[in-house]
């Protein structure tokens, strides 16, 4: 059992910020040559690990990840719910689309894969209230870097953030098995009724 104190920072004491820039959606290319994210994947294709790019584009526009940048959504005609989340990214050289905020550490304290966790899920509510715009909402680096966050040691983050992905690998097992039953029972249907 871990023992250590929280500790209070502000985002803007653990953080630099980077913003995306160019790369739209209509520069996607399936047999492009670069690895490539856009704004509105981190809300609909991406969870707070994103492993394997799913996207590509023959462009070389946009700011180039580093390993373990976490990536924040920032603008959406949806709700301010929809950029409160964060993703890190465990590849380097991916390009970055605009309305993305990267963060990138300052301090060796942080485990990123713990942070994303905690942007997404307990400063869910803060984010959102922090979210600004009637058509086309934002989250700007400037609404959210003075927001204050208590930490637990590395190694307790690490730790946690290990149990949260083992829950989240098991999710993701169980959400496939149940697609892969759904088509078999589709399938099983379709010749039954033929």
């Amino acid at each position: 059992m871990f023992s250590d104190e929280f500790k209070r920072f502000t985002l803007n004491e653990l953080f630099i910020s980077k913003k995306g820039k160019g790369l739209s959606k209509d520069k996607i290319q399936e047999d492009g040559e670069n690895k490539c994210i856009l704004y509105g994947e981190l809300y609909t294709t991406y969870s707070q690990i994103i492993s394997t790019i799913k996207s590509r584009t023959n462009i070389f526009e946009g700011v180039l990840s580093n390993k373990m940048d976490i990536l924040m959504p920032c603008s959406t005609t949806t709700t301010g719910k929809d950029l409160a989340t964060a993703s890190v990214l465990l590849k380097e050289n991916v390009l970055l689309g605009g309305d993305i905020t990267i963060l990138r550490k300052k301090k060796d304290i942080l485990d990123e894969i713990y942070f994303a966790y905690y942007l997404s899920f307990c400063l869910n509510k803060t984010l959102t209230s922090l979210a600004q715009g009637s058509t086309i909402i934002h989250l700007y680096w400037n609404h959210i870097k003075n927001i204050e966050v208590l930490i637990p040691s590395k190694e307790e983050q690490i730790q946690i953030a290990k149990i949260i992905k083992l829950l989240d690998d098991k999710i993701e097992q169980s959400s496939l098995q149940i697609n892969n039953l759904k088509d078999y029972k589709k399938g099983l249907l379709q010749k039954m009724f033929v």
